[in-house]
């Protein structure tokens, strides 16, 4: 069948099955906002339910991120899925969590909107067998400007 692009961050069946019979974490689901440049994006997509502000309370630091994916490896997890208070791109943070996980191991999914993307970043997360799932709300570029609430980036998407 040749080479089949298929996400990397996905268990199949029999290793799902494995990890409840041992009864260890498989997948670790954890939100990425930190320090204050948590919740940015370069769109304003009519659907998005994140505020613009920061809320007052706490958030993890870089350090709590390295220190909870250190011990779901420690306890044999194998895949890290994230959901970003805002575009993960954008987080200075992003990119040497995504080594220090894909370091040991671990099998990285986010989801971005792929304005920010580069050929040198594409690259870069490609060797470390990062999935990133866009989001492309239609092909017709006026119904994707107007769901972003920005105009311009249509050519990133396809």
């Amino acid at each position: 069948m040749g080479n089949v692009l298929r996400l990397k961050g996905l268990a199949n069946k029999e290793l799902i099955q494995a990890s409840r019979k041992c009864s260890l974490p498989l997948f670790l689901g954890i939100p990425l906002a930190t320090g204050s440049v948590g919740k940015i994006c370069q769109l304003r997509c009519r659907y998005c339910f994140v505020e613009p502000k920061m809320p007052t309370g706490k958030i993890l630091t870089p350090n709590d991120h390295v220190r909870i994916i250190s011990q779901f490896y420690r306890i044999g997890g194998r895949y890290i899925k994230t959901a970003h208070e805002g575009e993960p791109l954008l987080d200075p943070n992003f990119v040497p969590l995504v080594n220090y996980a894909t370091f040991l191991g671990l099998y990285w999914t986010s989801f971005s909107n792929l304005v920010g993307m580069t050929p040198e970043l594409a690259s870069h997360l490609y060797l470390r067998k990062v999935s990133l799932i866009g989001k492309l709300n239609s092909l017709n570029p006026d119904i994707q400007e107007a769901l972003t609430g920005n105009t311009g980036h249509f050519k990133n998407w396809v």
